[in-house]
């Protein structure tokens, strides 16, 4: 699966050119069309932590007015471990893919709407052991998925963007096999239905050189800070909310090429998460 994904995002960074508009618009495809990135974090609890990463393409080469549509493709990887007297871990793989839409707006002179839409289909499998190995559980998941990005961006340096992310998934089919000893256990599937909110805004867009020299020269990269909270829903476990800080790199005009962020998890009668995690636009450079 992630050779295939590695492939793909060496496919969306080369330049697609045609030898002549005929050519052009049968391939239909234009290298600004492509957009790769790729995200990787760890995660913290008192008793167990993990790693994931994965990285996503999407080809949106239909246009009409403000309106946008296309296709995504992503793929992920997860594991971890526990720490307790069992000392559980495990691993999970997953694949999504789907349509996209989105729709650009200029509210006024100082103000712009951009709205996206991802529905998808994602497909998951995980393992697991503990007790030495005693304990082995397989699963398997598919699930429906729909992602909602509201972006209000502000010709201003001081909260120039307010973003509201909503990702909900609900489950189709789960497959699960235990065993103890090699003996199969009945045991109920791990569901993964859940949603999953953050809102998220930039403080202020931070130039570089204007700010530390003071000599009215621009620089074509900007530092945006930027605060978050959210909540979610699965279920498996109580709501849960989330609140933490993101520093993004970008340049004028253009979303961040890189996005590092720390994020803690709250749930009633369970211990804290944190995570820390990188995002990288690879076609915002």
């Amino acid at each position: 699966m992630f050779i295939m994904v590695i492939g793909l995002i060496l496919l969306s960074m080369i330049p697609l050119k045609a030898q002549n508009p005929t050519q052009a618009q049968i391939l239909g495809l234009n290298s600004s069309d492509l957009h790769t990135s790729v995200f990787a974090g760890y995660f913290t609890e008192t008793r167990q932590d993990g790693f994931y990463e994965g990285a996503q393409i999407s080809y949106k080469p239909l246009k009409l007015g403000a309106w946008g549509g296309g296709v995504y493709f992503m793929g992920s990887h997860s594991s971890f471990q526990n720490y307790t007297l069992d000392r559980y871990k495990g691993q999970e793989n997953s694949i999504e893919q789907g349509i996209q839409t989105s729709y650009w707006s200029n509210l006024n002179r100082s103000c712009d709407l951009f709205v996206g839409l991802n529905i998808g289909g994602r497909y998951s499998a995980s393992k697991g052991e503990s007790w030495g190995g005693k304990y082995q559980g397989k699963q398997k998941n598919i699930l429906i998925t729909s992602n909602l990005n509201i972006n209000l961006l502000r010709m201003s340096s001081i909260f120039p963007r307010t973003q509201l992310l909503i990702s909900a998934q609900r489950g189709v089919e789960e497959m699960n096999n235990a065993t103890w000893n090699g003996d199969t256990l009945r045991s109920s599937p791990w569901l993964k239905d859940g949603i999953d909110w953050t809102l998220k805004s930039s403080i202020i867009d931070f130039d570089i050189v204007e700010g530390i020299c003071g000599c009215g020269e621009r620089s074509t990269f900007l530092i945006s800070p930027k605060l978050l909270l959210g909540g979610i829903y699965d279920a498996n476990y109580p709501s849960a909310y989330k609140i933490g800080a993101e520093l993004g790199f970008h340049k004028r005009s253009k979303d961040d090429f890189i996005s590092i962020y720390f994020v803690a998890k709250f749930r009633p009668f369970k211990e804290a998460q944190f995570t820390i995690g990188l995002n990288i636009g690879l076609n915002n450079f």
